[in-house]
């Protein structure tokens, strides 16, 4: 564990909506007033080219990945992007990108390539275990050491860009597997490196068990080279006691923050928050 992160400030940036052209290179002039209010690490969300194949919206999710080795054109080149990396280390800050490796775009390159490599479902159609996750086909893990190497591979390429840290999303589906040979062949030789996941919230823990898909549960992520987890485990009361100012779910809140203390790795670390971009922000609570 990496207890420096206890008192870093990891400031989130969406390029595409950051500024009106959309861009890195526009990113670039607020670089400096970032540094300035105090930022340790700037987190992107994926960088990556989106899928057009049944897409949502015009523009497309970014966690609907087409491939994980090409830059999204939109935001900018490669050069562009390396040229970004270099002017955040200039300011001593380090810079983490998001990690969709539960998933991919229903047009994927790995989707063409290597078909064995995505979960099917009880009727032999390749899908997702999220209904309502339209626009994508999940990975599967289940003995299939290919693509874990390829995966690898990809953080590894990153690293090599300058890339400082890494945020999994919905980490808690992604094969352990793939963790235990992160942990092994990456993070062994570069114990620098941030790692951040997306635990699930009990709720979908609980569901995905019940259909019988393997879920990492935090205990595991930890162990297996995680720094920081998201706090899903217990968020839904935090929000219900936001909506209703009901002192019990605060209760449950304070109760279940707890027994993350008592059932986790020592100085396992969570990252704190009342909202996020998957989630309503603070000001819905309170008009």
């Amino acid at each position: 564990m990496k207890n420096y992160l206890k008192n870093q400030i990891i400031y989130q940036v969406y390029v595409r909506n950051f500024t009106k052209e959309g861009t890195f290179n526009a990113f670039n002039h607020y670089i400096k007033y970032i540094k300035d209010l105090g930022t340790d690490i700037i987190y992107f969300l994926p960088v990556n080219t989106i899928g057009k194949k049944d897409r949502k919206g015009d523009l497309g999710s970014p966690y609907s990945i087409k491939d994980y080795y090409e830059i999204n054109s939109e935001l900018g080149s490669l050069e562009d992007f390396k040229n970004t990396i270099s002017l955040i280390h200039k300011e001593n800050m380090k810079v983490m990108i998001d990690i969709v490796f539960n998933h991919t775009s229903k047009d994927s390159v790995l989707l063409n390539k290597h078909p064995k490599w995505f979960y099917k479902d009880k009727n032999g159609n390749i899908n997702t275990k999220a209904s309502d996750w339209t626009d994508v086909y999940d990975l599967n893990y289940l003995n299939n050491d290919e693509l874990v190497n390829y995966l690898v591979d990809v953080i590894k390429y990153y690293i090599d860009l300058g890339i400082d840290g890494f945020r999994f999303d919905v980490a808690s589906m992604v094969g352990v597997n793939f963790y235990q040979a992160l942990k092994e062949k990456v993070l062994s030789k570069h114990p620098e490196i941030i790692i951040l996941g997306e635990a699930i919230d009990s709720d979908f823990n609980n569901y995905l068990r019940s259909e019988g898909f393997k879920v990492c549960d935090d205990p595991t992520l930890y162990q297996n080279g995680f720094d920081l987890l998201y706090q899903y485990n217990n968020f839904k009361y935090l929000k219900e006691y936001l909506e209703t100012n009901n002192l019990l779910s605060l209760t449950k809140f304070k109760l279940l923050k707890s027994y993350e203390y008592a059932f986790n790795p020592e100085n396992a670390l969570r990252i704190r928050e009342i909202e996020n971009h998957d989630q309503k922000r603070i000001i819905e609570y309170t008009t």
